[in-house]
């Protein structure tokens, strides 16, 4: 019973430190919108990043690491390229992202958002952001 009432303690403990997602990235990032965006990007939550979209989140936000919401969906593509139904969600993601004016055209630590992207092996999400980034330098 004593080793009960311990275990318990303990992890009310470390539970009671727990923030949710969308607090740490706010005070990561400042700003709740940006903040959740950054989350949703990342975890290619298509309907989340649409509904911040519609609430005027900026989609061209940078980071306090230099990094966009397209840096922050474009991180994960190595860790799911394997996965067929992850993979599609998160090329949705990067869609709705582009189609809301998202700009390719980003560097991080001097590295740019596509060279970054191709390092993650996903053509398809490649020949996007190539496309995109070409229309917005009118190439």
């Amino acid at each position: 019973m004593k080793m009960f009432f311990i275990l318990c303690v303990a992890l009310f403990v470390i539970t009671s430190g727990c923030e949710t997602r969308e607090q740490i990235m706010q005070e990561r990032e400042g700003d709740k919108l940006a903040g959740s965006l950054e989350a949703a990007a990342y975890m290619a939550e298509v309907d989340n990043i649409r509904r911040l979209v519609a609430e005027k989140a900026d989609v061209n936000v940078k980071f306090k690491d230099g990094g966009t919401p397209l840096f922050s969906a474009i991180q994960r593509i190595p860790a799911e390229r394997n996965n067929r139904r992850l993979i599609q969600r998160r090329r949705e993601a990067i869609r709705v992202l582009l189609d809301a004016g998202a700009n390719p055209n980003v560097e991080r630590n001097g590295k740019r958002l596509i060279e970054t992207a191709k390092e993650g092996g996903d053509g398809e999400i490649n020949r996007m952001l190539e496309e995109a980034a070409a229309s917005r330098t009118g190439l």
